[in-house]
């Protein structure tokens, strides 16, 4: 696997000013700031050759950090060459750590009882400051956590009576780190000595502290202060990513555990060269600080790809575009990323508020904007405890959109990119309406490519008709799928639709399909109603107990819509084009800049096509209508219109 690497140098800027804080029954009393150290950045008391030898002929192999939540990191020494002094280890491992972890550290060395420090740069100041209390406790400020031995005492405070060189270095005393220290790569340190507390070390000639003589070592390390999860998140064009084997991804990932990509173009014809992968802590700010990598950002081929464990240190971005190729059919038509600001409410050019009505999933549809918003590029449906009863006597409020009179489309591929989060009376759906409605529920239709109910993880692909409701032909053809799906997971939902039949996919895999009957008799029953223009429906439902569990009023329920996106192939968009003529008394047809007028004094159906017969707008008007356009020239129901 080549991997292609963008590095991007920033200048060092000092990012947090924490105090570290650590439990002590006399803090700030009597405390000894040993460390004034202001030439360079994690100075070492040590002559120009930093490759020096330990004489002494002992032996550090290595390390471990083992943390309450974030687990056992462990740092190897390579003891092969030289046994040199200080070792950098900055480009290695990450020791893993979440605020509030309490930590133990083992050392694995070999040789003569010696002294164990260690320090964590908390303020990212470029230096180890250490500061203790008079009772040995490490100072308010300070950044040497814990230690074996200094001046007959440990850093829990502990009076050391033994000799110093009894005073076993295999345990260093446990520390917590504290719980509101900022997510970030910090430099650490743990320092092998023998009574001395600077950072820094000592190797002074004829002194009796020679750090190369009594068996010491000074070794630089990057502790990785991480939440439990992290966000990741996945950008895509024309296509999505997807787990192994055509499972969904999660939206938030636990640090330090390898996670299998599989980019997926929507169709054939569109491909990708390259997935671009960012990864760590604080992307606005720099990438180093002082000389500690915060993130880092490579790209990989556009191909299965397993995500190292090291690389999932933090908040992770997979971003991907796949291009359209000469030989793709299908074109986009629609999209809608959800990617304005957070808070705002969806794009009214391409939405409108589902109505209240007497159905199920429509019973307790709410225009309040705590039901429907924008947030972290996405989506938002909720069901939500009623607020306020005294003016609306329902227990829940519940949002949904829909495209009605703004877009639909007949024949295409849709996909959506979906979480849900299943909890007894959870209902909600991605769906679709016709336009024209006229003949009733259901015999004018009804395409759910995705619901789920409860707590099941389990995703529904359905459609309705008078043939499969009314004269319950389920399973001829069948018309029905479910599979099971991790629903903790984002998926991508999609539906391939045609003259013919319908494909429901889930994450690029197809799950089922219903055919067009080629009986006459079979047709004339309504098992075929969907050579007709469909609009688009994202809800938040909760049942009523009929296929849903009664509601949960006391819950709030969420799914987040993280895009949809329509394609067409060019020979569907003139399908059905023209139902009326330009000469209907009851429709009138105006133009202004950026938009078609369209008015009729009772229902009709029109349809607005671009030059190139692609469908613009299709659906029953009953009022004024305003299609949004581009300046150009259209089609509406047959007439030429010219828009500028």
């Amino acid at each position: 696997m080549k991997i292609k690497r963008t590095t991007i140098y920033c200048s060092a800027l000092a990012v947090m000013a924490l105090a570290f804080t650590h439990a002590s029954a006399q803090a700030g009393n009597n405390v000894q700031n040993l460390a004034d150290e202001t030439t360079t950045d994690y100075p070492l008391n040590f002559p120009d050759d930093l490759t020096g030898k330990n004489t002494s002929g002992r032996l550090l192999n290595g390390f471990k950090l083992t943390a309450t939540t974030g687990g056992t990191s462990t740092i190897t020494l390579d003891n092969s060459g030289a046994n040199l002094v200080y070792r950098d280890m900055t480009g290695g491992t990450q020791a893993s750590v979440v605020p509030g972890d309490r930590v133990n550290v083992t050392i694995d060395y070999v040789g003569h009882s010696m002294h164990g420090y260690l320090y964590v740069d908390i303020d990212q100041d470029g230096q180890f400051n250490a500061s203790i209390n008079a009772d040995g406790t490490p100072g308010t400020g300070g950044e040497m956590l814990s230690y074996t031995y200094y001046q007959g005492k440990n850093s829990l405070g502990e009076e050391i009576t033994d000799k110093p060189g009894t005073v076993s270095i295999e345990y260093i005393p446990e520390f917590v780190i504290p719980a509101d220290l900022q997510t970030g790569v910090y430099r650490a340190r743990l320092k092998i000595d023998w009574d001395d507390i600077d950072p820094a070390g000592h190797w002074s000639e004829g002194g009796s502290n020679q750090i190369d003589v009594n068996g010491g070592y000074v070794i630089d390390f990057l502790l990785n202060v991480h939440n439990a999860t992290h966000r990741l998140t996945v950008n895509t064009k024309n296509g999505s990513v997807n787990g192994a084997n055509h499972t969904g991804l999660p939206h938030d990932l636990q640090c330090f555990k390898q996670l299998v990509i599989v980019p997926t173009p929507v169709a054939d014809g569109y491909a990708a060269e390259e997935v671009t992968i960012k990864h760590g802590h604080n992307f606005d700010g720099p990438q180093y600080v002082h000389g500690n990598m915060q993130w880092d950002e490579y790209t990989v081929p556009a191909e299965q790809y397993t995500i190292p464990a090291g690389h999932v240190n933090g908040d992770v971005v997979i971003t991907v575009e796949f291009e359209q190729g000469a030989g793709a059919e299908y074109k986009l038509m629609f999209s809608d990323e959800f990617d304005a600001a957070d808070g705002t409410q969806p794009d009214a050019e391409k939405w409108m508020r589902c109505p209240r009505q007497s159905s199920t999933w429509n019973r307790w549809l709410s225009d309040s904007e705590e039901v429907i918003y924008i947030e972290d590029g996405k989506l938002v449906a909720r069901a939500i405890p009623n607020p306020d009863q005294s003016t609306d006597n329902v227990p829940m409020i519940t949002g949904g959109v829909q495209s009605q009179g703004r877009y639909d489309f007949l024949y295409g591929k849709i996909e959506a990119r979906i979480l849900t989060n299943p909890h007894t009376g959870n209902f909600p759906a991605f769906w679709m309406m016709p336009a024209d409605q006229r003949d009733g529920w259901p015999a004018c239709g009804e395409i759910d490519i995705w619901e789920q109910i409860d707590n099941q993880n389990t995703a529904y692909h359905t459609v309705h008709s008078h043939w499969t409701y009314v004269l319950g032909n389920k399973q001829n053809p069948k018309s029905s799928f479910n599979e099971s799906v991790n629903m903790d997971y984002f998926h991508t939902y999609g539906l391939e639709w045609d003259e013919t039949s319908m494909r429901w996919f889930v994450d690029g895999k197809e799950v089922g399909s219903y055919t067009k009957s080629t009986d006459a008799n079979t047709l004339a029953k309504g098992q075929w109603p969907f050579d007709k223009a469909f609009y688009i429906i994202l809800n938040q439902s909760v049942g009523n107990g009929s296929w849903a569990a009664n509601a949960d009023v006391t819950h709030t329920y969420e799914t987040l819509f993280d895009w949809v996106r329509v394609y067409q192939k060019d020979d569907y968009s003139g399908i059905g084009e023209v139902t009326g003529n330009s000469t209907d008394n009851a429709i009138k047809i105006s133009t202004s800049s950026n938009c078609i007028h369209i008015d009729s004094n009772c229902p009709a159906e029109v349809t607005v096509c671009d030059i190139a017969g692609r469908i613009i707008f299709h659906g029953m008007v009953t009022e004024r209508t305003d299609v949004k356009v581009a300046n150009g020239i259209y089609i509406a129901n047959g007439q030429k219109v010219m828009v500028h």
